[in-house]
Formats: structure tokens, C-alpha cells, sequence
């Protein structure tokens, strides 16, 4: 099945991946070594500002050449449609598909279980737990633990939230979402159960309810 969005995706480089001058630069958020950037540089050094052909970079830091051979998550973001990105994933790059596994007890599936032995493997899982917030009045769900960036590429994510250049949770012309009215909830975040969190408009005099 062809692809023709990046959401959501897992990726790492072929060892032969190539890059030609200036290909482009994608907004995008992804994730790599447990870190979270919002642009991806394909034919450009971002370190020098520079078209540079068999390069790419991730925001202004970080920039790696043909050859390296890196692993990591596109989580969302506006270009994660675009035909010209995603074909070059297709040609330069392997999608990791995670294996997804079931427990059936006499055709039963157990989604929450603890020390259940198969074939002398113990296995513990147990289900989701589902927390309630709301933003500015608006209710939503998200599971225990989550952050903003992974709640955001979710199915919970009812309200059309995303993040912004600088990571921040943002409402679009609403504002960005804050626990104080005075300061942005970024990706990285986990949301709290049970708050109630406002929006608020940097330099527009404060929260907007």
C-alpha cells in the first residue's frame, strides 16, 4: 500500500541514502535519540545556512551525511502529506512497522492481564487508563502519561491541536495552551489529569478563556 501520509511512522535511513543540492525543507515533527525537533532539511546543511548536496538536519543543530545510518519517528506536523517528502522516504529510507501482538484465551482477547505463562514465558500487560482534561472549557481524554506531542498525533486529539515552531501546544488563532495564562505547555509535557487548561496569547495581555 502506497503512502501517503507520514504521521505516525517509523524510519530508518538506507546506508546508501542520497540527497541532491536544495531538495527541500519540511515542517515536520519528529523524533530522534529522544529528542524533538519541528523541521527536516533534505539537500541543506542547517549548521551553515547552505544547500549541500547528501545532507540532511533536523532544526538548526543537528545535521548527519550520506552514509549515517539513523533511526527515528515522524510524529506529525504540516508537510507530513507532502509527495516530494515522502518519496524521498520511499527511495531512501526503511518504514519499521512495530509488531502488534494479541492475547486469545479460548478466543477470548485479554487486553488487561498480569503473569499469564505461555509456553513457559510470563506476560504482563495491563489495559489503558484514560485520564479527562479540559482546554479552555473543552473536554477531552488522553491515556495516563501521555504527553502533549504524543496526544497530539492521536486519535484523541479531537480538537485539531499541534505544535508549533518553538514546540509549544498550540489553538491556532485561539493561542497557545498554558497552565498559568502566562506561559506555553510544549510536547514534551505530560498532561494532568483532571486541570483545567486555558489558552493564552503571547503579548495579547493574557489568557484567553
Amino acid at each position: 500500500m502506497a503512502i501517503t501520509d507520514l504521521t505516525n511512522t517509523k524510519w530508518i535511513l538506507n546506508n546508501n541514502w542520497t540527497a541532491s543540492r536544495g531538495y527541500g525543507i519540511f515542517s515536520v515533527n519528529l523524533t530522534y535519540n529522544n529528542s524533538n525537533y519541528t523541521t527536516f532539511y533534505i539537500g541543506h546543511n542547517p549548521d551553515l545556512g547552505a544547500h549541500e548536496k547528501n545532507v540532511i538536519g533536523f532544526n538548526d543543530c543537528s545535521h548527519f551525511f550520506s552514509g549515517e545510518v539513523i533511526t527515528f519517528t515522524i510524529t506529525g506536523g504540516t508537510d507530513v502529506k507532502h509527495t516530494s517528502l515522502i518519496s524521498w522516504f520511499t527511495s531512501n529510507a526503511t518504514q519499521i512497522i512495530e509488531p502488534e501482538y494479541t492475547l486469545r484465551i479460548d478466543g477470548v482477547e485479554v487486553t488487561d492481564y498480569e503473569n499469564v505463562i505461555i509456553n513457559g514465558v510470563s506476560y504482563k500487560c495491563k489495559g489503558k487508563t484514560l485520564i479527562s482534561f479540559t482546554v479552555a472549557g473543552t473536554s477531552y481524554q488522553a491515556e495516563e502519561g501521555m504527553t502533549w506531542a504524543e496526544w497530539i498525533a492521536s486519535s484523541y486529539n479531537t480538537g485539531g491541536l499541534y505544535l508549533d515552531n518553538s514546540n509549544s501546544v498550540s489553538g491556532n488563532t485561539l493561542g497557545l495552551v498554558s497552565t498559568d495564562g502566562n506561559s506555553s505547555e510544549k510536547g514534551t509535557d505530560v498532561i494532568v489529569a483532571d486541570y483545567a487548561y486555558t489558552y493564552y496569547i503571547p503579548g495579547g495581555g493574557g489568557s484567553n478563556d
